[in-house]
């Protein structure tokens, strides 16, 4: 718990949510600046370029789902149900 509570208040430390709002610099931001149509773009364009292609060795993809009963989905973003 000491190791989490740490990095979480590492993170809240670096990203200013201790500090006045005139020292963070994105506090300014207004609403209509997120989630532009500039910004979905260059996601768009991220996650193309971050595509893996996986080697099919031995055929086995796609997955059947007759013969395949439960997949491990493991790492930092797992228990995301969006994923």
């Amino acid at each position: 718990i000491d190791t989490a509570l740490t990095n979480l208040f590492m993170v809240r430390m670096r990203l200013g949510e201790f500090d006045p709002p005139s020292m963070v610099a994105w506090k300014a931001l207004k609403a209509s600046a997120i989630n532009t149509t500039a910004h979905q773009k260059l996601a768009l364009q991220a996650a193309h370029e971050g595509i893996v292609l996986l080697k099919n060795a031995g055929g086995k993809l796609p997955l059947s789902t007759s013969t395949t009963k439960s997949v491990a989905v493991v790492g930092p973003n797992a228990q995301n149900g969006q994923m």
